[in-house]
């Protein structure tokens, strides 16, 4: 990673700055226009599910759309490698690893099989190895700050000005500090306190102090106001990885340590511990979805799980 400063704050960014900034854009502004443009409606069954419908598909358009201009980016990224990476085969191995298993675990859930979702998965993994070649810069980092704000700003606007459709009720389990749920323009909690949280870092890169922390702050309360504890527990991990980022010099490439390295194969490894031995009632109650990801891997499952999978 390059910090913007002086003669490197004028260059061009890698292209696989501009694929993370695409597809960080493509979530965005698709959700943004599903929800202003489409006229999706809350639709609430009598078992208590609730899903949204939509008289049109123009965010789902636009996010594919921009989602392919980052694959392409990150194509140009893998095939072109200006900045030669010393990350190594290795990392990009165990980058890879835990990203193809993720995408299996969710697919094997069976919840995500529309285009939007395909889409998204496929170009993940072509993102992320033309990220891993060809790495973002501060540039990079100095929009994705901006992009938090907007999305930040912009998701409590629309929250605040429409409880219909930018709120959902609290559950027994869970609040935000407004006595709702605040979904911003996305229609979950747990995807926009999550979209918030994973922008984060990325204000690392506004040189004023005062500025970066009236961004933590709005970016913090939004999250407190979504109920999301996954939101906030990403929230607490992306305050450390900026920290980790601001402390880094001025030097051209920013030192990977080798703990960070070792990172993914660290992530793989709980994943597949929990995986195998979290019982039904675990995880808050969320190991029944390993159980329903094991049931789908070895064509067998307990009466129990059968009766509680979803």
């Amino acid at each position: 990673m390059t910090r913007p400063a002086t003669r490197q704050a004028r260059e061009r960014d890698s292209w696989g700055g501009r694929a993370v900034i695409l597809l960080a854009t493509s979530v965005v502004a698709g959700a943004f226009v599903g929800r202003v443009f489409d006229g999706a409606v809350r639709i609430q069954e009598m078992n208590g599910q609730v899903y949204w419908q939509t008289t049109s598909n123009k965010g789902g358009v636009l996010a594919i759309l921009l989602m392919g201009c980052a694959a392409a980016c990150a194509v140009l990224a893998i095939h072109r490698n200006p900045y030669r990476t010393s990350l190594g085969v290795g990392f990009l191995g165990l980058m890879f690893a835990l990203i193809a298993w993720w995408l299996l675990a969710t697919q094997l859930r069976g919840e995500h099989h529309d285009l939007l979702s395909v889409a998204t998965d496929t170009a993940a993994l072509v993102i992320m190895l033309g990220v891993v070649v060809s790495p973002p810069t501060w540039r990079t980092v100095a929009h994705l700050a901006s992009l938090l704000n907007v999305t930040v700003v912009f998701c409590l606007a629309f929250s605040y000005l429409n409880p219909g459709t930018g709120r959902l009720p609290c559950r027994p389990d869970k609040c935000g500090i407004f006595g709702s749920l605040y979904t911003g323009f996305l229609t979950h909690e747990n995807a926009a306190g999550k979209l918030v949280a994973s922008l984060v870092p990325a204000a690392a890169a506004i040189k004023s102090t005062r500025r970066m922390v009236a961004t933590l702050a709005l970016a913090g309360l939004f999250i407190a106001t979504t109920g999301s504890r996954t939101a906030l527990a990403a929230f607490v991990v992306s305050v450390a990885f900026l920290i980790y980022l601001r402390r880094q010099d001025l030097r051209e490439n920013v030192h990977v340590y080798l703990f960070w390295r070792c990172f993914p194969l660290l992530a793989l490894a709980i994943s597949f511990y929990l995986f195998l031995t979290a019982g039904l009632d675990e995880l808050t109650g969320r190991g029944i979805v390993y159980a329903g990801i094991r049931a789908q891997m070895t064509g067998t499952r307990s009466s129990s799980a059968l009766a509680r999978t979803p």
